[in-house]
């Protein structure tokens, strides 16, 4: 009984060139390459994929032995699970290649946008509070305690030697370390940094031991 569409075992013709070979993997799940075709005439290529419409049975050919037929369907048939299991594999791995570079992107991007937000924001500087007197008197010294705080999360603590503690110190802090970002409104208002900053005596500083 003639085949109805070639099989593994089935000696078939390239439409487009007339080549002749025997189909070693059938994959009938994929159109664009459903036969494996082994050639014996010499010519390169010696095997290639083809397209269902692309083979047609060659009636000129001699069958193989049922037995011969099973033993090349069963190898592959192995060896196209083989071929299935390792395209699965790939996909699987694409994907997850695909969501870590989209987690990533997203990352990216919102680290960008409060990096871009802390740029417009600015950062601030407040006095914490003074070790000391905080009076210049009788040549008394104190410690003001400043803290430098940016949108972008970036913080620093600094101290200064004063006699009176002031709300800004002298240290001109013109950009954050981290991000570069510019002071904020509030102290752009004080024209701080720069020499004509509008530094307060803060008497009630709170005393840090």
């Amino acid at each position: 009984m003639a085949l109805s569409r070639p099989t593994v075992g089935s000696r078939v013709q390239i439409v487009a060139t007339g080549r002749a070979g025997e189909v070693i993997l059938d994959d009938p799940d994929d159109a664009s390459m459903t036969y494996k075709v082994q050639f014996d005439d010499g010519a390169a290529p010696e095997v290639d994929w083809f397209s269902q419409g692309a083979v047609s049975i060659d009636s000129t050919a001699i069958g193989a032995e049922d037995s011969q037929v099973a033993q090349k369907v069963e190898k592959a048939t192995k060896e196209l699970a083989a071929l299935k299991a390792l395209a699965e594999e790939n996909a699987r791995a694409k994907a997850k290649a695909e969501e870590l570079a989209a987690r990533a992107a997203l990352k990216d991007k919102a680290d960008a946008d409060a990096r871009a937000k802390a740029r417009a924001e600015g950062f601030n500087i407040k006095l914490k509070g003074c070790t000391g007197a905080n009076s210049p008197r009788m040549g008394c010294k104190s410690k003001a305690h400043y803290q430098l705080i940016c949108g972008c999360g970036y913080t620093e603590s600094f101290d200064e030697i004063c006699g009176y503690a002031m709300d800004l110190p002298e240290r001109q802090v013109s950009r954050c370390p981290s991000c570069g970002a510019e002071p904020c409104q509030e102290l752009k208002d004080k024209r701080y940094p720069g020499p004509g900053a509008k530094r307060n005596i803060c008497p009630g500083a709170p005393q840090i031991l």
